[in-house]
């Protein structure tokens, strides 16, 4: 619920603070003075847009703020905003500076307009002159009749088709499109993977080839190399090993005289070992030197076939992703029609199964339809609107062909019903006032009073399905009176059980059935206008309805009157 409304500066008011109870709320006062203001100050805070002509001294800040009740709907949607959990109460608060500079916040954190609006449309609904009635939106209407009927399962095996129907129809226009280009250069494909087959590079293969040219290039001079280092090592008269073998054996008989050498004899030894090693590495490497000019040919070749693939992809790796590609592509068009076959084999069960549960919907929300005609016009009687006429239509049409994929066969008929997202047809509001006019779609009625009654009707069959906290209703009470007056007014007083009302009214009637009565008054004195509204106890409230009954002549008589309209009882 709206507990709390605090407004600096905006347009005729100087500062108010406003505190709200469960139940009825009315506002009264006198013809312009300004009740209506306290509105547009939620509709700023809501995230409206207003130009800077609200700022009622130029030279100040413009604040308007509001605390709501949290709920489960509310954490919900302020999560997916980014925001923090607020368990208890949420506070908006919107301000506009002299610069014309804009600052929105939900509870001290900084957030943007756009946001304020969306939260707005979770928690307060306005009816009336305002052009923020959600209800009236036929994007709504589907979901308003669902919330009513007994549809859930219905709808979730839709959507639940509807969904897959819908990528499975993507899924194949995807799939036709990879047919049609690898169709289109299908022989391209096939001569690019078939040099590669050929070729068969493999990764490393450029540098492990390119390594043994050079060794086979150079088999003349490495065979010399080596040998001679086998020679020096062991082969010649001054052969290295030999040498080392003669000096050990003057270190074996030097450390008999001195300890000192044997610290060296040991590293001699480690060296002879060591050098052994590399005689045995030349010499079999001598052994193994291959002179083949055939092989040293072939190499070439090989290498040139590999840059040549290289050169043209950039890189190994990257050809043998392309070949990847190329096979994955030719065997699409080898086996198009097979994998086109099996998507429309599925996407055909899916229709079958979609069309099952489309008509199941339909019927359901039908029944739904019929009952929520015949509930709101039996409400609009009772209102006094007993020459008025509302209409639930919910209709579907054929087409003769199918124009795209998303369609159903109609059950009734040769002909296809146009999925959407809501399921097959389409629902409308239907009202007429006068008898004898054909009704028109409830969007185009002009009447703000004959909406907001309409509007009252609607709210009192859904008051216990969606999550709004605050109804505010304007102009209500346009063009009625007497007991129909006192019958809107009961049903306001009914609604507000099970919904927070805020109500602007002239009526006495309705007036005094208010759980909080706001008077708002304007003072035009010393040249400056300003608005002041005040929270009237019990007594002033009856003051004001008697007012209301018999001008600022307040009698005894209509103070009587005043206090026997708040104690009606709730029913017809």
């Amino acid at each position: 619920m709206l507990h709390s409304l605090s407004i600096e500066n905006f347009t005729l008011i100087d500062s108010v603070s406003l505190q709200f109870s469960e139940g009825l709320s009315i506002i009264t006062g006198e013809t312009g003075a300004g009740k209506s203001i306290l509105f547009d100050a939620i509709l700023y805070v809501l995230g409206e847009r207003f130009s800077q002509d609200i700022l009622k001294d130029s030279t100040k800040k413009t604040i308007v703020e509001i605390t709501f009740s949290s709920t489960s709907s509310l954490q919900v949607l302020l999560e997916q905003l980014g925001f923090d959990s607020y368990p208890d109460t949420i506070v908006l608060r919107r301000e506009l500076s002299p610069k014309g500079v804009t600052r929105c916040f939900v509870n001290d954190t900084p957030t943007t307009v756009a946001n304020l609006k969306t939260i707005g449309t979770q928690i307060v609904d306005f009816h009336g002159q305002f052009d923020t009635q959600t209800i009236l939106a036929k994007t709504n209407y589907f979901s308003l009749i669902d919330s009513l009927s007994t549809t859930t399962t219905f709808l979730e095996e839709y959507e639940k088709f509807y969904a897959q129907l819908t990528e499975k129809i993507h899924e194949l226009a995807e799939i036709k499109e990879k047919i049609r280009s690898a169709n289109e250069v299908k022989d391209y494909y096939q001569l690019q993977l078939e040099e590669l087959e050929t070729i068969n590079p493999s990764l490393g293969e450029i540098e492990e080839k390119e390594q043994l040219l050079k060794k086979l290039e150079n088999a003349e001079d490495i065979f010399f190399r080596t040998n001679t280092i086998a020679s020096l090592l062991q082969d010649d008269a001054n052969a290295v090993l030999p040498s080392i073998r003669s000096i050990e054996k003057e270190f074996d008989k030097l450390q008999r005289f001195d300890p000192a050498f044997e610290l060296y004899s040991k590293e001699l030894q480690q060296a002879f070992i060591i050098l052994s090693e590399v005689h045995n590495f030349v010499q079999h490497y001598n052994r193994d030197v291959d002179f083949s000019e055939e092989q040293v040919l072939q190499i070439r070749l090989r290498l040139q076939e590999l840059h040549k693939i290289r050169k043209k992809y950039g890189s190994i790796e990257h050809a043998l992703e392309k070949q990847n590609f190329f096979l994955s592509q030719l065997e699409l068009s080898n086996n198009s029609q097979e994998i086109q076959y099996q998507i429309e084999q599925q996407i055909t069960s899916i229709r079958q199964q979609l069309s099952k549960s489309t008509f199941l919907l339909f019927t359901a929300r039908k029944q739904t339809v019929l009952a929520v005609e015949k509930s709101i016009n039996a409400i609009l009687k009772k209102l006094g609107m007993v020459h008025s006429t509302f209409q639930c239509v919910y209709n579907y049409t054929t087409i003769a062909q199918p124009q795209n994929e998303m369609y159903i066969p109609d059950q009734s008929s040769d002909g296809f019903c146009p999925l959407h997202k809501n399921g097959i047809g389409s629902i409308d509001f239907l009202f007429s006032s006068n008898p004898g006019v054909e009704p028109k779609s409830l969007s185009s009625i002009a009447s703000g009073g004959e909406i907001s009654r309409v509007m009252l009707a609607l709210k009192s069959i859904v008051a216990d399905k969606d999550s709004l906290q605050l109804l505010i209703f304007d102009e209500i009470d346009t063009g009625i009176s007497g007991s129909i007056a006192q019958k809107v007014g009961i049903v306001m007083k009914q609604l507000s059980v099970k919904k927070q009302i805020l109500a602007i009214t002239h009526l006495p009637q309705i007036a005094a059935l208010a759980d909080t009565h706001f008077l708002v008054q304007k003072d035009t004195s010393a040249n400056k206008t300003s608005i002041s509204i005040q929270t009237l106890p019990k007594s002033e409230m009856y003051n004001e309805v008697a007012r209301l009954l018999s001008g600022e002549n307040i009698t005894a008589s209509s103070l009587q009157i005043a206090k026997e309209l708040a104690t009606i009882p709730l029913d017809f």
